[in-house]
This record gives structure tokens, sequence and C-alpha cells, in this order.
């Protein structure tokens, strides 16, 4: 939390004290002394630690499944924490840069260096202040390989590899986000460029950064197989007026994509997967619609979904090419078969469950084309789904290298009623053609 000017702060200590909780514990980030133009961009602080804000609606209780009776999907009885995915982290590797922010920012752009063999980006852990609210963030990499400098004011030579809402851990704390898939090649740089914001507040400098004063260091941590690189930050807007010598806060989690054989590194064969766009659930419900628009030519091979219990379920998949028609009916689907899963409570294990699809054929989508897919679970309503992010119909929830997710609609019993502005929760396996 900032303070601009003593009455504010007046006005937080007076607000807690009307809430019975006031902490008198203060805590003050030493600003690193500056002469340079490059500390005009960013936002220096002092923080009052203060206890949770009872009115944070992240905490809010929904109803009761027992007083449940509006149509449309059911919300969850209790705040949920995101599905981390499919439980298959063997090989997860981390490279620590710092926690010790100097200053506030919205934007940080930034080098890595794969020291080594290549290696995949699968994640990150950044630095947000604004502990407990909710940070709009976007990942961008540089298209090409290379650093960053030519390329910090073109927009067009970088790409969007996460778009997503997360909750601060608050400063100096780790906020995990993720997943993405940034592939670096041996002895290769790759430029990341990460803009978060609090949107529609005062001030909205959320992504906490370390001003660089020694002029001869280039990287700011390092090891065996990959180093991160002294940046640059900016605030005014994406890919505008950057000021030099800025240190990115947090941590890239990372998986080697080499085995030496023989002496010779080999690269492993990697799965293609797209992850939804979020994995907070809020609701659950019997069906989900969603839309993938191919980038490159793609076979969908699979799916994986969030469910609400631990039960075998009997799941049908059904498909069509192009976007759903306003009425939904089922002649207009090509019915692809059943999967029989055992459903795994996702909120327990933080995890998806894969769809058995032995008897189901692939599904192949054309460069440039769209399909749409209904996946219902028969006689149940325990898939998991959300609007934590308040997307619309026909929104990008997810893109990478391939292919673009959609927002869709959940949808009641078997064709029944279809509701608008929900996110499908789980992932697509695909194979490129």
């Amino acid at each position: 939390m900032f303070f601009r000017s003593p009455l504010s702060l007046l006005l937080v200590l007076l607000s807690s004290i009307l809430e019975g909780a006031v902490s008198t514990e203060w805590e003050e980030i030493v600003l690193l002394p500056s002469e340079s133009s490059s500390s005009k961009d960013a936002t220096s602080f002092q923080a009052v630690v203060s206890p949770p804000n009872p009115n944070d609606p992240i905490g809010h209780t929904a109803k009761p499944l027992s007083d449940i009776s509006q149509s449309g999907p059911a919300e969850l009885p209790f705040s949920i924490p995101s599905i981390m995915g499919v439980a298959e982290n063997v090989g997860l590797k981390i490279l620590d840069t710092q926690y010790s922010a100097t200053h506030a920012v919205k934007g940080v752009m930034f080098d890595l260096h794969a020291r080594r063999g290549a290696l995949t980006i699968t994640g990150l852990n950044l630095n947000l202040d604004h502990s407990g609210e909710r940070i709009a963030v976007t990942v961008y990499e540089k298209i090409a390989s290379g650093p960053w400098q030519g390329s910090a004011y073109k927009q067009d030579s970088w790409r969007i590899v996460l778009s997503d809402t997360v909750i601060s851990k608050g400063r100096d704390k780790p906020s995990s986000i993720g997943p993405i898939d940034i592939n670096i090649d041996r002895n290769s740089v790759k430029a990341l460029y990460i803009w978060a914001e609090r949107k529609n507040a005062p001030y909205d400098e959320s992504l906490l950064v370390t001003q660089e004063i020694a002029p001869e260091k280039d990287v700011v941590a390092k090891n065996t197989h990959l180093s991160a690189k002294v940046g640059n930050s900016n605030s005014k807007a994406p890919f505008e007026l950057f000021y030099m010598r800025w240190n990115f806060n947090g941590s890239i989690k990372y998986k080697l994509n080499t085995f030496k054989a023989d002496g010779e590194p080999k690269r492993r064969p990697t799965k293609n997967t797209l992850v939804s766009g979020t994995r907070k659930p809020t609701h659950f419900e019997s069906g989900v619609m969603f839309q993938v628009k191919a980038k490159r030519t793609i076979k969908i091979k699979g799916f994986r979904m969030a469910f609400r219990h631990n039960k075998k379920e009997t799941v049908r998949i059904y498909t069509k090419g192009g976007k759903p028609s306003v009425r939904m009916t089922k002649n207009q689907w090509k019915y692809m078969g059943d999967s029989e899963v055992d459903a795994r409570n996702g909120v327990e294990c933080g995890c998806f469950s894969k769809l058995e699809m032995e008897n189901i054929p692939e599904v192949k989508i054309k460069k440039g084309r769209i399909r749409t897919f209904y996946i219902s679970v028969k006689d149940n309503r325990n898939l998991l789904i959300s609007n934590f992010r308040q997307k619309k119909n026909g929104e990008i929830a997810r893109q990478n290298k391939d292919a673009f997710l959609f927002v869709g609609s959940s949808v009641e019993g078997d064709f029944g009623t279809t509701y608008p502005n929900w996110e499908f929760i789980g992932s697509l396996d695909y194979d490129i053609l």
C-alpha cells in the first residue's frame, strides 16, 4: 500500500481503528540514492503492516449449496484456490533473482540467457504490492531470439504468452503465475516483458522492482542453466517510455529440454498442451462449451478437465466446425463419443483429470479455422468452471504459439440452457501437423 500524503495515511489508520484492529509495526523500504533520471518513472514507497481487510471481496462466502435455487451455474460454497494443473512437476527448476524491492512500477523488461542447454520457462513468481488484491498481469515474449534492445518500443515484435489476474501475496513474497511455455534454445537469449497493474485504482503501480546502481553489473542472478540480466522499467503505458537499470524481482520456473548422450545434447520430446486461461474455479455445472482457433494446423488428441468431486463419471464429447449458433440443438453437433474418467477433486489435488480417449477420434483443425467443443458430464453437475476474470464470450481466454482458446458458455443438463461468459478449466493435448 502506498501513502502519498499524511492525510491519506491518517485516513487509513482511522479506518483500521474503526475496524478494531490496528497494527503499530512499521516497515520501511530504504530507497537507494540515485541522481539519474531513471528514478522519475518509478514510485518509491513506505509501507505499513496492517491486518487483512475483512471487506476484501476475495474472501467472501457464497450461498450454501442448500440455498441455491436459481438457474444457471451453481456457486461454489467457499473461496477456492487456483488449480495448478496436471501434477507433473518432475524436473521443475527455479532461478531466484531477488525479493528486495525499492520501487513500484507497471512494467519490467529483461533478458534470460540459457547458459548450457535448451530449456522451457514454465512459470514465474512475481514480487507484487497491494497484498490480497487482484492484479492484472500480462507476460510477453519477444518473438525473435535475442535481447530486448532495439525492440522495447515495437509492440509488434512481441507476443502475449499469458494474460491473467493474480491475487497479490504482498511485498517481497512470491506471487505465482503460470503455466507459461517459453522455449529458449541452447546458449540463446530470450527477452521477456511483464506488465502488471491494479485497474481502476488511484495508485495502480503494482510490480515491485529494484533499482540497479552498480554501473558495471549486467547479471541479476544466475545458476548452472540460466541467467537473468539487468533490464528496464516503465509505467506510462505498455511499450512506452522506458527507464534503464531496473532489476526484475521474483523467480523463473523452468524445465530442461536436453539430456546428454554420447556427449551430445539431444532434445527431449515435448508434449503440446494448451492450458485454460484461468485455473480459479467459481462455479460448477453439467457442461461447458468453448472454441479453439488454430494458428497452424493441429490435431486435438485429448482433454483434461477440472472436477468438483472424486467420482467415476461418464463424459460426453461433441464438436462442430465454426462457432455455435445462438440456439443450441443436438443435430448441429458431431458426437465424438463417451469417455469414462475417475474424476479427482480438482480443488483438493490441485490437478486436472485426464479423459480417456481410446475410442474417441482425434480432431484436425486447419490453420485459421475455428472448432467448437462441447463437453458434458452425464447426469451430474461435476465440472468446475469460472467467471473469475469476468471475460465475455469470444474473448481470448488463452493463446500460445499454435492456437487460441476462447471464452465460451456453460450448459445446463444435456443440450439444455446455455449461459454465456464462462471459462473452461483444463487443458487440450494436441499434435502439430
